[in-house]
C-alpha cells in the first residue's frame, strides 16, 4: 500500500468533512467542524421575499410540454415581501410539485429589475419555520446569535439541528471560547459519548468540552481516546484537542505516549494528533508551551506517512534544532522517501533565509552548508524543490 493511499484512508474523516465545506466558509471558521451547507440566516440576507406556504393542488405538465405544469399554494405566513402577499391568499407557480394538502414549504424570492422573482418552494416543518423566524438577525452580536443556536444543536428536527450546527461551524474559535460557558459540560459529554451522535460532530463537541468542561470530563473521554482500534474515527482530532485543553502538558504527553511511541498505531490516529498539535500551536500556546509542541511534533518524524508534513510544520515553527538531524539523516531510512527528502530541502531553504541587511545566524549558516552538500549529492531533488518553490 502506497504512502499516499495510506494517508487517504487515514484522513478519511477529514477529507469527507472538507468535501462538505462550502466555498464561502470563512478561513477563520471553527476548528474541527464541517459546515454542511449555507445556513438559513445566510439565505435570508439576500432574500427580498420569504413566505411559509401550504400545498394546495397541482396540475401535471402536458406530455408534449413539460413546462406547462403548475402548483398552487396557500400563504400561511409572510416573513418578508416587497409585494402585497398576505396570509390566506393563494399563489400559483409555474412549476409542478407533488404533495398533499397541508404540506408546509418555505419560499424565497429576490428582486430583479424591480420585480420579485420567486425560487422553488422547499419542504419545511413548522418547527423549522418557527426556529428561523425567532432567530436573532444576522446583524446581531455573534454571542447573541450563538446563544440562540446552542439550544438547537440536537433538535429532533434534522434540518434545525443541521442549521444550528452550521452556525457554529462557520464561527471563529474566539467566538466559541466566549460562548462556551453557556453549555453544560455534562450535556456536551453526553452528546460526545452517545453512539447516536452524528459522527462528523464529534470533533466540535470534543473541542467544546475542552472549553466548558473539567479534568473529570477529560477522564471520561480518555478511554475513548486511548482505545486501540483500526477504525477510522471521525472527530478524533477535536476530541484530542479538547482533552489537552483540560489536561495541559500532562494530557499531551499521555496522547503522545499512546499514539506516537507505540507500534502499529493506525495512521488516522497519528494524523489526528498531528492536527491537534497544529491547533494548539495556532490557538493555545498558553496551554502547552511552544517548545513542548515542537518536542512532541518531532516524534511524528518516526512515522513515514506523515514525516514530510511534520518537517514542513517544524520549519514554519522555526525549530532550527532539527537542522543537524535532518542534514545527517538525509537519504537514510525514513529520510530516503522522496516526499521526505523534498520536505527536508524545503526546511533547509527556509532555515537558511537571511533578512536583508542582516548577518546570517549560526543556524542559517549551518542550513546553507547542508544545502550545498545536497546540491552535489542529490542535485535533481534540490532543483525540483527550487523549481516548485513551496507548492
Amino acid at each position: 500500500m502506497s504512502k499516499q493511499w495510506q494517508r487517504t484512508c487515514a484522513a478519511l474523516a477529514v477529507l469527507l468533512a472538507a468535501c462538505l465545506l462550502p466555498a464561502f466558509l470563512p478561513l477563520q471558521a471553527c476548528p474541527f467542524c464541517d459546515a454542511p451547507s449555507i445556513t438559513y440566516s445566510e439565505q435570508l440576507v439576500t432574500a427580498d421575499g420569504v413566505l411559509l406556504l401550504s400545498w394546495e393542488s397541482a396540475v401535471k405538465p402536458d406530455a408534449q410540454n413539460f413546462t406547462s405544469g403548475s402548483t398552487t399554494y396557500r400563504v400561511v405566513e409572510v416573513l418578508r415581501s416587497t409585494e402585497s402577499q398576505t396570509a390566506g391568499e393563494t399563489i400559483t407557480l409555474k412549476y409542478y410539485q407533488t404533495g398533499k394538502p397541508g404540506d408546509l414549504l418555505w419560499l424565497l424570492g429576490t428582486t430583479s429589475e424591480g420585480k420579485l422573482t420567486w425560487g422553488l418552494p422547499v419542504p419545511m416543518s413548522r418547527d423549522c419555520w418557527d426556529y428561523i423566524v425567532q432567530a436573532p438577525l444576522r446583524a446581531a452580536p455573534i454571542q447573541t446569535r450563538l446563544k440562540y443556536y446552542a439550544n438547537y444543536l440536537e433538535h429532533p428536527d434534522v434540518d434545525v439541528a443541521i442549521d444550528a450546527y452550521g452556525e457554529f461551524a462557520g464561527s471563529p474559535y474566539e467566538n466559541l471560547q466566549e460562548i462556551a460557558h453557556e453549555f453544560s459540560s455534562q450535556q456536551v459529554l453526553g452528546w460526545l459519548l452517545n453512539p447516536e451522535t452524528t459522527p462528523t460532530r464529534r470533533g466540535f463537541y470534543g473541542l467544546l468540552l475542552g472549553l466548558c468542561g473539567s479534568k473529570e470530563d477529560a477522564k471520561a473521554i480518555e478511554p475513548t481516546l486511548l482505545a486501540k482500534t483500526d477504525e477510522v474515527r471521525f472527530g478524533l482530532d477535536g476530541m484530542m484537542a479538547g482533552y489537552v485543553l483540560l489536561t495541559g502538558e500532562t494530557g499531551l504527553k499521555t496522547l503522545a505516549d499512546a499514539k506516537l511511541k507505540q507500534p502499529n498505531v493506525p495512521p488516522g490516529e497519528i494524523f489526528a494528533l498531528l492536527q491537534t498539535l497544529r491547533f494548539l500551536w495556532q490557538y493555545e500556546q498558553d496551554i502547552v508551551p511552544p517548545e513542548q509542541l515542537k518536542v512532541t511534533l518531532r516524534l511524528v518524524l518516526d512515522h513515514p506517512q506523515y514525516a514530510d508534513m511534520a518537517i514542513i510544520d517544524l520549519a514554519r515553527w522555526k525549530d532550527w534544532q532539527l537542522i543537524p538531524q535532518l542534514g545527517e539523516r538525509y537519504g537514510q531510512g525514513t529520510y530516503a522517501d522522496a516526499d521526505v527528502r523534498r520536505a527536508v530541502i524545503r526546511f533547509l531553504m527556509i532555515a537558511s533565509e537571511v533578512p536583508a541587511g542582516q548577518d546570517p545566524t549560526p543556524e542559517a549558516s549551518q542550513a546553507r552548508e547542508y544545502l550545498e552538500k545536497l546540491r552535489t549529492s542529490d542535485a535533481a531533488t534540490v532543483k525540483y524543490v527550487e523549481r516548485h518553490a513551496f507548492d
